[in-house]
């Protein structure tokens, strides 16, 4: 344990005195503002229409079920998040192990008696906690929205719940691509596709058989997101973010030992 925890306090070290990773973090505050005012404005003008409608007396006077802020905002705000995690995680992730290959410090982990499995879960932890603090910041947004227009705890919460588990198991995938190569472009390259392609497995039902396609689909990142955008913290899809994360994990650390082997 205590080696793991000296592997993720060197790579929080490492975060906050890194340009790149504090310009990554203010890019996805950025982006998410961006987002999320965009939401509130055709939220705003969804209901300015509505009320218009109103008017007239043929009309019930009171709006749609259907015009919420948890389906019209919060819905869309977290689909949109996923994606700019599939952007911003790669580079998180990018020089958490190719760096160590191509300056060789890798070798010199190996030497201080750090297992492959030691030095794979410090760096995810130390990569998943500091994403989950971007995380947190950016949620201060739909957070201060609640204060003024009262938004109900589930959905807020199974929304931030649901970013952290798809953070989590990206960062895996980031990690294992990072493992495969000492070039930190092509690890970010790598896992970029990687996630893009896990995203949505749509554009692959036409080659498979309508079974294969069902299962493609449980296999989507994006699949496992509708229950967090409910507001219901799913039992069935936080399993398969941890099962993805650890599957990642176990990559990552056989890539390490045959880099130790080589």
């Amino acid at each position: 344990m205590r080696k793991i925890l000296a592997i993720y306090r060197k790579e929080w070290q490492v975060f906050f005195s890194s340009a790149t990773v504090l310009s990554v973090s203010g890019g996805f505050w950025l982006m998410a503002g961006v987002f999320f005012f965009d939401r509130v404005q055709r939220y705003n003008e969804l209901l300015f229409r509505a009320e218009m409608q109103l008017v007239l007396p043929d009309l019930s006077g009171t709006l749609p079920p259907e015009l919420n802020v948890e389906d019209q905002l919060l819905t869309p705000f977290l689909f949109q998040l996923v994606l700019l995690l599939t952007v911003f995680v790669p580079i998180l992730t990018m020089r958490t192990v190719a760096e160590e290959k191509r300056t060789g410090t890798l070798a010199l982990l190996f030497t201080s008696q750090v297992t492959a499995g030691q030095l794979a879960l410090g760096k995810f932890l130390a990569c998943w906690s500091f994403l989950n603090v971007m995380i947190v910041i950016a949620f201060g947004f739909p957070l201060a929205l609640s204060w003024k227009v009262g938004i109900a705890v589930g959905p807020l919460l199974g929304v931030f719940v649901g970013l952290v588990c798809v953070g989590m198991a990206l960062v895996g995938l980031g990690l294992f691509c990072s493992s495969l190569t000492a070039r930190q472009s092509v690890a970010v390259l790598l896992a970029y596709m990687g996630a893009v392609v896990w995203y949505d497995f749509s554009w692959a039902y036409n080659f498979v058989t309508t079974a294969g396609a069902r299962r493609l689909e449980w296999l989507a990142l994006s699949s496992h997101m509708e229950s967090f955008a409910q507001g219901v913290l799913s039992g069935q899809d936080m399993t398969y973010f941890v099962a993805a994360t650890c599957f990642f994990l176990f990559l990552t650390s056989g890539s390490l030992l045959l880099s130790r082997a080589g």
